[in-house]
């Protein structure tokens, strides 16, 4: 991966040598951020589509974002959806429950009693699915391994990440950096050395 020598440059890799490490370690490498879609690419085109993914992750329902979903599906008029939801903070909708405030909101209307009672139902559960920021799977036949879905012209795992060693597959970070291409622009170095001045 690298000619390095950690040993001679006393580079300690704890992450690989710590022994309280139970979980296998993710590889990551860094690419300037308007390159990693053609790295992506180029690995698609060597070891072939259907045998590279990308990682689904899911989004779940904080306190606030139940709170709206079902007040819209409910028709809480929003004013006191803002007044329910300013009262409640950065709270769990079950700890913002020692609030006087928000009980007595609660307990002002059968409507929004029913919105919290949902809400608290349905709050941490997945909400929506998006794409892990870096996270790239590769092996052979990989739709063996996992369910592959076909999005954007890439296939996705739609297993989350954390499931994934279990199955003996290694995730990859493929990290794309602003900095990196920035420091690779003949422009931006020449603007780093050059002082300019009036």
């Amino acid at each position: 991966i690298t000619e390095v020598d950690p040993l001679k440059y006393d580079l300690l890799f704890e992450r690989f040598l710590n022994i309280e490490r139970i979980t296998m370690p993710d590889i990551d490498t860094d690419f300037p951020d308007d390159k990693r879609d053609d790295v992506i690419k180029y690995v698609e085109e060597k070891y072939g589509k259907k045998n590279v993914s990308q990682i689904v992750t899911f989004g779940t329902f904080g306190s606030k974002m139940a709170l709206r979903d079902m007040g819209r599906v409910l028709n809480v008029p929003g004013y006191i959806l803002d007044d329910l939801i300013r009262k409640i903070g950065d709270k769990s909708l079950n700890e913002a429950l020692n609030n006087t405030d928000v009980k007595n909101l609660i307990n002002s209307d059968n409507k929004v009693r029913k919105l919290y009672q949902i809400a608290s139902r349905i709050e941490g559960l997945p909400r929506h699915s998006s794409i892990h920021a870096a996270g790239i799977i590769m092996a052979n036949s990989l739709n063996d391994y996992v369910p592959l879905v076909f999005n954007d012209d890439n296939y996705v795992c739609a297993y989350e990440a954390k499931y994934l060693e279990s199955l003996g597959l290694l995730k990859m970070d493929f990290l794309g950096l602003g900095r990196l291409g920035y420091m690779s622009s003949p422009a931006a170095i020449l603007k780093q050395r050059i002082p300019w001045r009036n």
